[in-house]
């Protein structure tokens, strides 16, 4: 049997208990490579170099390069002896489907479809032609990637949430809460907070983002946060009944399933197709209409009750704990281990 091993980092915003490293934890790998150090080196240098930064991933196709080169030798020197977890396919997968030497390779996926079709990277979408198997984090990425490689192995895996910390707590206030940076539409959700105000006065709205993203919105009643520690984000769950998420487009979200865990209601607002091709029903759906959102959010806040607090936390520990996903994970990569 091919030995598996985990290749991976985290994002410095996930903080400790929210990013995709957590599956790490939940596999039995018979080894780990961790990029860490080498992403943050990375981070560190190139944060006020763009420039010299577009240019360096331009030459060597990537910020882990030498991660891969690491990669490339082990898969050389040691033919049909690994499967390649690579947890973020979109960061650290270049070259290694090239030398692959009867090794395997699964990446995981945590890109919307559009970010494949810009022209920027049509070189990494056949790059990804070499890979076994993949995991992607949403029902259109799955449909997405079995169009464009048919004869791969290709499924649908939410993200995990780690239940045990993003957890209820006490009596909720009356707030909506705004999280996150990546596909957000602010410019959208700037117009419904200034609506849900003037309606309701007594609405606590707070938008925990960059700060980058401030300048969308000018109303003083909004409280604007950004680098928070993972344990005053956990305080805005436990006290918020809402959490609104203004997508543009729908793939992993890790705000959405930290807040189900912590028994919030959770309103996506985005346009039909994306509405189309998601059916959580943990989740409403709304499109994306100025007073339709605002309706909505309005009469969630009057008519909230407990129970649907326990009903949401209760789905979300049975379907997407990580033990859970860790385990449907395991048995999807496990199925590529066997040496031909």
């Amino acid at each position: 049997m091919l030995k598996l091993i985990y290749v991976g980092f985290s994002f410095p915003h996930h903080g400790e208990h929210a990013g995709y490293d957590q599956i790490r934890k939940y596999i039995n790998y018979d080894k780990i490579i961790d990029c860490q150090r080498s992403y943050d080196l990375h981070c560190r240098f190139f944060k006020t170099r763009t420039i010299i930064n577009r240019a360096y991933n331009r030459i060597f196709g990537g910020k882990l390069w030498w991660i891969e080169l690491y990669l490339i030798v082990l898969s050389i020197f040691n033919p049909k002896k690994y499967v390649f977890h690579i947890i973020y396919g979109e960061n650290i997968f270049e070259f290694l489907g090239y030398f692959k030497f009867g090794n395997k390779i699964a990446v995981t996926i945590h890109q919307p479809p559009s970010y494949f079709e810009d022209s920027k990277q049509k070189s990494l979408l056949k790059k990804l032609q070499k890979v076994d198997k993949f995991i992607v984090m949403s029902r259109d990425m799955e449909s997405y990637f079995k169009n464009k490689f048919p004869e791969k192995d290709v499924l649908y895996i939410q993200h995990g949430v780690d239940t045990e910390f993003f957890k209820p707590k006490g009596i909720k206030g009356n707030q909506i809460l705004l999280i996150g940076s990546w596909l957000r539409d602010f410019e959208f959700a700037s117009k419904v907070f200034n609506r849900v105000l003037s309606i309701d006065p007594t609405a606590n709205i707070t938008v925990i983002t960059n700060k980058e993203n401030y300048s969308y919105f000018e109303n003083t009643a909004l409280k604007m946060l950004s680098s928070i520690s993972d344990d005053i984000l956990l305080q805005y769950y436990q006290c918020s009944k809402i959490v609104f998420l203004p997508l543009k487009q729908f793939t992993a979200n890790n705000s959405m399933l930290e807040a189900l865990s912590c028994g919030c209601q959770v309103i996506v607002a985005t346009n039909k197709d994306n509405i189309a091709n998601n059916n959580d029903k943990r989740v409403l759906f709304v499109e994306d209409n100025v007073n339709k959102v605002c309706e909505c959010l309005i009469n969630t806040l009057k008519n909230w009750k407990v129970e649907n607090e326990l009903n949401t936390r209760d789905s979300i520990i049975q379907s997407a704990s990580w033990n859970i996903i860790g385990k449907i994970t395991s048995d999807f990569i496990n199925s590529s281990r066997q040496i031909n």
